[in-house]
């Protein structure tokens, strides 16, 4: 007999993104089930159109949601009986802390039952998500870097503007043009071309998957980079790369004694040592294409990341 398994698309766009290689996973073990997504964010339920793993997305207003498993049944009622139930928002809470130095992807696998052979991040792009990328590769390139430098979950997060606009101002001495994504409500970076609010989340990632490199922060777009292996330099602050860093990237880490804060402390802390101590120069370093390393990767998960820590 089938199985229907409802996946709740909560939390924020890097939470809908995560459990891309879980869904994954359980459609492997159960081939027949159906699968549905369902929440209230469009822009997180976006990001599973055109997924091959799942059967279909189920939008609900954000009043009828609430963190009870029982109040999720309720609502896929007018479905089969369902056996399986994940939230991303619950699974990432319950994780943190408990396995603050195992990969959020294989975490979250074991969690719901099933086992991670090294899932890549699936994102699934559209006819018409891959001709703007291409129209606006041709506007603007050949030589393109993406940059997101904003967190709303959490602001510890965030590096310095004034610092982003020095490492864009040296990418753009190599050649490069770096086009900045994110919402209109961000705080554009001085040279950068700025499509802040003037793209979906789908042709941002788009734009992703045709920039030559990524660089930002630990977001939506880290993640995304896993879907092809994409290059980047990851700044880190209140997150660690050991469980949300991938091994294709250059992760930039002090390793304080403070670090990681995020479930601890969010919006919080005043002084943000851990980013004051990431240097203008060391970012440019990492992304210089010449001295860096910074290549197309080809593994998809690793403990052994490459880190930039302090002495």
């Amino acid at each position: 007999m089938s199985k229907t398994i409802c996946c709740h698309i909560c939390g924020n766009l890097g939470d809908s993104l995560l459990l891309t290689p879980v869904v994954e996973a359980i459609r492997q073990l159960h081939p027949e089930s159906r699968i549905y997504c369902y929440g209230h964010n469009p822009q997180g339920l976006s990001l599973w159109e055109h997924n091959p793993h799942i059967t279909g997305i189920i939008s609900h207003p954000k009043e009828v949601l609430s963190a009870d498993p029982k109040d999720y049944r309720r609502l896929v009622n007018r479905l089969d009986k369902t056996e399986v139930i994940i939230s991303s928002s619950v699974c990432n809470r319950r994780f943190s802390l408990q396995e603050p130095r195992r990969h959020v992807l294989e975490v979250l696998c074991r969690l719901v039952g099933v086992d991670f052979s090294g899932q890549r991040i699936g994102v699934y792009l559209a006819p018409e998500d891959e001709t703007f990328a291409e129209k606006t590769i041709a506007q603007f390139g050949p030589k393109l870097a993406l940059m997101h430098t904003t967190s709303f979950s959490c602001r510890n997060k965030e590096w310095y503007p004034e610092r982003w606009a020095d490492v864009v101002k040296e990418a753009a001495s190599w050649g490069y043009k770096v086009l900045q994504v994110g919402v209109a409500q961000e705080q554009p970076i001085v040279g950068a071309i700025n499509l802040l609010g003037k793209t979906s989340i789908r042709q941002a990632l788009a734009l992703l998957k045709y920039a030559d490199f990524f660089m930002g922060i630990d977001a939506v777009f880290n993640h995304a980079t896993n879907a092809w292996g994409k290059p980047a330099v990851v700044l880190f602050g209140a997150t660690s790369p050991d469980v949300w860093g991938y091994s294709h990237n250059i992760n930039i880490y002090r390793g304080l004694k403070c670090q990681p804060c995020m479930d601890l402390l969010l919006n919080a802390c005043q002084v943000r040592k851990c980013m004051q101590q990431i240097a203008v120069e060391e970012v440019i370093q990492a992304v210089n294409p010449k001295s860096s390393g910074l290549v197309m990767g080809e593994s998809t998960f690793s403990p052994k990341i490459i880190n930039i820590s302090a002495s």
